[in-house]
């Protein structure tokens, strides 16, 4: 489902970049990533072949900073 969502973004809105963060993907990084990547670009590879999907440079910090951005 969520290889669908981000190939329709993909598609839609001509992304040539999708940053994926949070803990979980960061911890399964390694097997979502790959499987993901396959997804988008199984389909119509003249409009997929240019993006790309990669971890968020945050890590598994995205949530500690969105907390962060809540404080006043």
């Amino acid at each position: 489902v969520l290889g669908r969502a981000l190939y329709n973004l993909v598609v839609t809105l001509d992304l040539q970049r999708i940053s994926l963060g949070g803990s979980v993907f960061w911890n399964n990084r390694e097997v979502l990533l790959p499987k993901l990547n396959a997804q988008i670009r199984g389909r119509l590879p003249a409009l997929t072949d240019n993006s790309d999907l990669v971890a968020a440079g945050l890590a598994d910090r995205v949530g500690d900073y969105a907390a962060l951005a809540l404080l006043d």
